[in-house]
């Protein structure tokens, strides 16, 4: 597993030396040892290192299942999300790491109850950890619609996880995440205003932000999107939800919001 880390940073260095055009880079992180149950299949994550001096690190969850495509050799994120909202971030000052799972994220309620489960955020754990010490800037964890619930679990788990993050991003949240816990770091909700899914509601994200604020000892912020288009499925990727035709929006919104912070 070492040697695959140590590949995926020696290709990163080579495609910059050579002036090849700006690529990602696929890095295994180990298994939890914690669940012996759990698969022991390596948490593989795409990382865009950032063109300039890195402000933050965002550590990326995506919604759905929570299964990215990413195999290792590949140099761009599959997802529609991935590559048209997050990677530009990299071309700004903020190193973007996208994380996959190795097995579906099942369970009861689309997909939310396998979201609080330990092997998942021992996983999340151990990539905030690991990227934490490679790139030594400040971790934001960002999640994606279902990605909102395991940054909330990741929150009010007990331990050290809130010491871990510099901040959090929720964007398209689900209309079930909560605070359990006081927490002292930068939050910012992003959501479109005409998301039609009716797990993620923009009136239930605005009451969601208004909860956030008043347990948030730091700032807690609401940025609303509203251009964009709806081309299938209120909860797809092929509308508001995911912000079609408004990646540039969201992702402008997203480098301003971390930016003042």
């Amino acid at each position: 597993m070492q040697s695959n880390t140590v590949q995926a940073i020696a290709l990163s260095s080579l495609l910059t030396l050579c002036g090849v055009s700006y690529a990602a880079v696929v890095i295994p992180i180990e298994a939890p040892a914690k669940d012996s149950s759990a698969s022991k299949d390596p948490t593989l994550t795409m990382l865009y290192e950032a063109e300039k001096p890195a402000t933050a690190t965002i550590v990326y969850l995506g919604g759905g299942n929570g299964q990215q495509g990413i195999k290792e050799g590949m140099t761009e994120a599959k997802g529609t999300f991935g590559a048209n909202v997050m990677a530009p971030l990299a071309k700004a000052t903020f190193n973007v790491v996208i994380v996959d799972t190795p097995y579906p994220l099942l369970g009861n309620n689309m997909w939310i109850s396998s979201r609080s489960e330990n092997d998942h955020l021992d996983r999340i754990e151990s990539v905030v950890k690991f990227y934490a010490a490679r790139l030594k800037a400040p971790i934001w964890l960002f999640g994606q619609s279902n990605g909102s619930a395991t940054v909330a679990a990741f929150i009010n788990r007990a331990g050290e996880n809130r010491q871990l993050l510099s901040g959090a991003l929720l964007s398209s949240s689900r209309n079930e995440v909560k605070l359990d816990t006081d927490v002292a770091f930068p939050i910012v909700f992003l959501h479109h205003k005409s998301d039609g899914c009716k797990i993620t509601t923009y009136d239930s994200a605005m009451a969601n932000y208004e909860k956030f604020k008043k347990m948030n000892k730091a700032e807690t912020k609401f940025v609303t999107i509203q251009g964009g288009s709806e081309k299938g499925g209120p909860c797809t990727a092929e509308g508001h939800h995911m912000y079609v035709d408004a990646h540039q929006e969201a992702t402008a919104a997203i480098e301003k919001s971390l930016t003042k912070n």
